[in-house]
């Protein structure tokens, strides 16, 4: 396999704006946040609000299909 990340020059990766299908959420991360960095602007934290009760404040984000508490 040739298209994958450490295989694709530099001058490439940069101006790409394709879909990365990835297999790991870590692998995610590390994109989007080499993506924010590279926007060079400010960026906010949004903190989510629990509204279905103390199951729902405990409860971690694999269960609530990944919705972290702060994006």
């Amino acid at each position: 396999m040739t298209r994958i990340p450490e295989n694709i020059p530099g001058s490439e990766r940069k101006t790409s704006d394709a879909t990365n299908v990835l297999t790991t959420w870590e692998e995610v991360d590390k994109i989007n946040l080499n993506k924010l960095r590279l926007l060079n602007q400010p960026v906010a934290k949004i903190h989510g609000v629990h509204t279905g009760g103390s199951e729902a404040s405990k409860a971690g984000s694999e269960t609530a299909k990944r919705i972290e508490t702060e994006i």
